[in-house]
Protein backbone atom coordinates (compact mmCIF):
# COMPACT_ATOMS: atom_id res chain seq x y z
CA UNK A 1 0.00 0.00 0.00
CA UNK A 2 2.91 2.47 1.08
CA UNK A 3 4.82 0.91 -1.77
CA UNK A 4 1.64 2.26 -4.45
CA UNK A 5 1.43 5.52 -2.52
CA UNK A 6 5.07 6.20 -3.13
CA UNK A 7 5.05 5.56 -6.57
CA UNK A 8 1.87 7.33 -7.38
CA UNK A 9 3.51 10.52 -6.06
CA UNK A 10 6.68 9.96 -8.37
CA UNK A 11 4.26 9.86 -10.85
CA UNK A 12 2.67 13.23 -9.90
CA UNK A 13 6.01 14.71 -9.25
CA UNK A 14 7.52 13.48 -13.28
CA UNK A 15 4.46 15.16 -14.57
CA UNK A 16 4.44 18.52 -12.80
CA UNK A 17 8.42 18.81 -13.80
CA UNK A 18 7.82 18.30 -17.28
CA UNK A 19 4.88 20.53 -16.89
CA UNK A 20 7.33 23.52 -15.46
CA UNK A 21 9.83 22.97 -18.19
CA UNK A 22 7.28 23.08 -21.00
CA UNK A 23 5.87 26.66 -19.58
CA UNK A 24 9.40 28.04 -19.39
CA UNK A 25 10.31 26.93 -22.51
CA UNK A 26 7.12 28.33 -24.22
CA UNK A 27 8.23 31.56 -22.72
CA UNK A 28 11.27 31.80 -23.47
CA UNK A 29 9.71 31.40 -27.00
CA UNK A 30 7.50 34.06 -27.45
CA UNK A 31 9.88 36.38 -25.93
CA UNK A 32 12.24 35.71 -28.44
CA UNK A 33 9.23 36.31 -30.95
CA UNK A 34 8.61 39.37 -29.57
CA UNK A 35 12.75 40.86 -29.85
CA UNK A 36 12.68 39.50 -33.39
CA UNK A 37 10.00 41.84 -34.37
CA UNK A 38 12.32 44.92 -33.24
CA UNK A 39 13.57 46.92 -35.62
CA UNK A 40 17.19 46.18 -36.53
CA UNK A 41 20.28 48.06 -34.87
CA UNK A 42 21.52 49.21 -38.87
CA UNK A 43 17.42 50.41 -39.62
CA UNK A 44 17.19 52.42 -36.45
CA UNK A 45 20.79 54.27 -37.16
CA UNK A 46 20.08 54.33 -41.37
CA UNK A 47 20.67 57.86 -43.09
CA UNK A 48 18.44 58.96 -45.82
CA UNK A 49 19.78 58.82 -49.29
CA UNK A 50 17.77 62.11 -49.80
CA UNK A 51 19.58 64.91 -49.11
CA UNK A 52 17.99 68.68 -47.88
CA UNK A 53 18.27 71.41 -50.16
CA UNK A 54 17.06 74.95 -48.83
CA UNK A 55 17.66 76.44 -51.75
CA UNK A 56 15.06 74.30 -53.34
CA UNK A 57 12.31 75.11 -50.55
CA UNK A 58 8.78 76.02 -51.85
CA UNK A 59 7.31 79.01 -50.09
CA UNK A 60 4.06 80.17 -51.54
CA UNK A 61 0.30 79.86 -50.98
CA UNK A 62 0.45 75.71 -49.48
CA UNK A 63 3.47 76.74 -47.93
CA UNK A 64 4.15 79.42 -45.66
CA UNK A 65 7.23 80.75 -43.41
CA UNK A 66 7.05 81.48 -39.77
CA UNK A 67 6.70 85.17 -38.97
CA UNK A 68 9.90 84.35 -36.64
CA UNK A 69 12.20 83.66 -40.13
CA UNK A 70 15.12 84.99 -40.89
CA UNK A 71 17.67 83.63 -43.11
CA UNK A 72 21.09 82.60 -41.41
CA UNK A 73 23.30 83.90 -44.08
CA UNK A 74 22.15 87.43 -44.96
CA UNK A 75 24.51 89.60 -47.11
CA UNK A 76 24.51 92.94 -49.00
CA UNK A 77 23.92 92.96 -52.34
CA UNK A 78 26.80 94.58 -54.46
CA UNK A 79 24.78 95.63 -57.38
CA UNK A 80 23.01 99.13 -57.71
CA UNK A 81 20.08 99.62 -56.41
CA UNK A 82 17.55 102.12 -57.19
CA UNK A 83 16.74 105.29 -54.79
CA UNK A 84 13.74 103.59 -53.48
CA UNK A 85 15.11 100.68 -51.80
CA UNK A 86 15.75 100.67 -48.03
CA UNK A 87 19.17 98.98 -46.38
CA UNK A 88 16.78 95.96 -45.67
CA UNK A 89 16.00 94.84 -49.52
CA UNK A 90 19.52 95.48 -50.40
CA UNK A 91 20.04 91.97 -48.86
CA UNK A 92 20.16 88.46 -49.80
CA UNK A 93 20.75 84.72 -48.30
CA UNK A 94 24.47 84.40 -49.56
CA UNK A 95 24.62 81.80 -52.53
CA UNK A 96 22.02 84.02 -54.16
CA UNK A 97 23.62 87.26 -52.98
CA UNK A 98 26.80 86.19 -55.10
CA UNK A 99 24.87 85.04 -57.96
CA UNK A 100 22.56 87.90 -58.73
CA UNK A 101 26.03 90.17 -58.57
CA UNK A 102 27.49 87.95 -61.35
CA UNK A 103 24.40 87.91 -63.43
CA UNK A 104 24.22 92.13 -63.13
CA UNK A 105 27.92 92.28 -64.33
CA UNK A 106 26.68 89.63 -66.94
CA UNK A 107 23.97 91.63 -68.44
CA UNK A 108 26.15 95.02 -68.44
CA UNK A 109 28.97 93.01 -70.56
CA UNK A 110 26.15 92.38 -72.64
CA UNK A 111 24.80 95.82 -72.59
CA UNK A 112 21.73 95.72 -70.42
CA UNK A 113 21.62 97.86 -66.97
CA UNK A 114 19.71 95.99 -64.13
CA UNK A 115 19.34 97.50 -61.14
CA UNK A 116 17.95 96.22 -57.79
CA UNK A 117 14.80 96.83 -56.16
CA UNK A 118 13.43 94.31 -53.81
CA UNK A 119 15.49 91.55 -52.35
CA UNK A 120 15.19 90.30 -48.64
CA UNK A 121 12.18 91.27 -46.71
CA UNK A 122 11.09 90.52 -43.09
CA UNK A 123 7.81 89.43 -42.50
CA UNK A 124 6.83 92.87 -40.88
CA UNK A 125 8.65 94.33 -44.25
CA UNK A 126 6.18 92.49 -46.55
CA UNK A 127 2.82 93.38 -44.16
CA UNK A 128 3.72 96.82 -44.72
CA UNK A 129 3.80 96.71 -48.37
CA UNK A 130 1.05 94.06 -48.53
CA UNK A 131 -1.48 96.89 -46.66
CA UNK A 132 -0.32 99.69 -48.74
CA UNK A 133 -1.28 97.70 -52.44
CA UNK A 134 -4.30 96.75 -50.98
CA UNK A 135 -5.31 100.61 -50.22
CA UNK A 136 -3.46 101.84 -52.95
CA UNK A 137 -4.28 99.08 -55.69
CA UNK A 138 -7.65 96.76 -54.11
CA UNK A 139 -8.11 93.23 -53.53
CA UNK A 140 -8.10 91.36 -56.81
CA UNK A 141 -4.64 93.14 -57.91
CA UNK A 142 -3.15 92.24 -54.38
CA UNK A 143 -4.45 88.74 -54.33
CA UNK A 144 -2.26 88.71 -58.17
CA UNK A 145 0.89 90.53 -57.23
CA UNK A 146 1.71 90.70 -53.44
CA UNK A 147 2.02 87.81 -51.22
CA UNK A 148 0.25 87.56 -48.14
CA UNK A 149 3.02 87.82 -44.94
CA UNK A 150 4.66 84.54 -44.72
CA UNK A 151 3.88 83.52 -48.57
CA UNK A 152 6.49 85.46 -49.83
CA UNK A 153 10.16 84.26 -51.21
CA UNK A 154 11.58 87.34 -50.45
CA UNK A 155 11.13 86.45 -46.57
CA UNK A 156 13.68 83.27 -47.78
CA UNK A 157 16.47 86.22 -48.93
CA UNK A 158 16.45 83.75 -52.38
CA UNK A 159 14.14 86.08 -54.34
CA UNK A 160 15.17 89.59 -55.81
CA UNK A 161 12.53 92.18 -57.82
CA UNK A 162 14.80 93.95 -60.78
CA UNK A 163 14.21 96.85 -62.56
CA UNK A 164 15.79 100.27 -63.75
CA UNK A 165 17.31 102.98 -61.84
CA UNK A 166 14.24 104.82 -61.50
CA UNK A 167 13.05 101.55 -59.33
CA UNK A 168 10.32 101.01 -62.18
CA UNK A 169 10.24 96.82 -62.67
CA UNK A 170 11.22 95.32 -65.81
CA UNK A 171 8.19 94.60 -67.94
CA UNK A 172 8.64 94.82 -71.10
CA UNK A 173 11.76 95.00 -73.65
CA UNK A 174 15.42 94.30 -74.11
CA UNK A 175 15.85 93.47 -70.31
CA UNK A 176 13.06 91.11 -69.85
CA UNK A 177 14.32 89.10 -72.65
CA UNK A 178 17.81 89.24 -71.42
CA UNK A 179 16.83 87.92 -68.48
CA UNK A 180 14.28 85.37 -69.47
CA UNK A 181 17.07 83.42 -71.86
CA UNK A 182 20.25 84.27 -69.40
CA UNK A 183 19.04 83.69 -66.00
CA UNK A 184 19.11 80.36 -65.37
CA UNK A 185 23.00 80.31 -65.95
CA UNK A 186 23.56 82.65 -62.79
CA UNK A 187 21.04 79.71 -61.17
CA UNK A 188 18.19 82.04 -61.34
CA UNK A 189 14.76 80.85 -62.67
CA UNK A 190 11.61 83.61 -63.69
CA UNK A 191 9.73 82.29 -60.75
CA UNK A 192 6.30 83.74 -62.33
CA UNK A 193 6.49 82.77 -65.78
CA UNK A 194 4.26 83.63 -68.05
CA UNK A 195 1.07 81.01 -68.98
CA UNK A 196 1.89 79.29 -65.78
CA UNK A 197 -0.31 81.44 -63.49
CA UNK A 198 -3.25 78.94 -62.55
CA UNK A 199 0.02 76.68 -60.91
CA UNK A 200 1.88 79.22 -59.53
CA UNK A 201 -1.28 81.46 -58.21
CA UNK A 202 0.48 84.94 -59.55
CA UNK A 203 0.10 86.42 -62.68
CA UNK A 204 3.28 86.58 -65.05
CA UNK A 205 6.58 88.13 -63.17
CA UNK A 206 9.22 89.21 -65.50
CA UNK A 207 11.11 90.91 -62.83
CA UNK A 208 10.84 88.34 -59.89
CA UNK A 209 13.65 85.93 -60.05
CA UNK A 210 14.98 83.02 -57.78
CA UNK A 211 17.91 81.34 -56.80
CA UNK A 212 17.77 77.37 -57.37
CA UNK A 213 21.13 76.50 -58.31
CA UNK A 214 22.28 76.61 -61.76
CA UNK A 215 21.91 72.58 -62.22
CA UNK A 216 17.85 73.11 -61.27
CA UNK A 217 17.31 76.74 -63.16
CA UNK A 218 18.86 75.17 -66.38
CA UNK A 219 16.69 71.84 -66.21
CA UNK A 220 13.35 74.41 -65.39
CA UNK A 221 14.90 76.16 -67.93
CA UNK A 222 15.01 73.54 -70.52
CA UNK A 223 11.91 72.45 -69.74
CA UNK A 224 9.68 75.43 -69.70
CA UNK A 225 8.12 74.54 -66.61
CA UNK A 226 7.17 76.68 -63.25
CA UNK A 227 9.08 75.31 -59.90
CA UNK A 228 5.76 73.83 -58.99
CA UNK A 229 5.99 71.71 -61.45
CA UNK A 230 9.99 70.87 -61.16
Amino acid sequence: MKKNKLLQLLVVGCITLLTFNGCTNNKNNVENIDNSNEPSEDIEKGESNVEYNPMLMMVNDKHWLDESFVPANLEKVNIPFSGASSDEEMHMEYEGAKAVEKLVDGALKDGIALYGISGYRSYQLQQNIYDINIANNGQEYTNNYVAIPGRSEHQMGLAIDLGDESGNLIKTGTEVEWVRENAHLYGFIVRYPKGKEDITGYKYEAWHIRYVGISVATEIYNRNIAFEEY
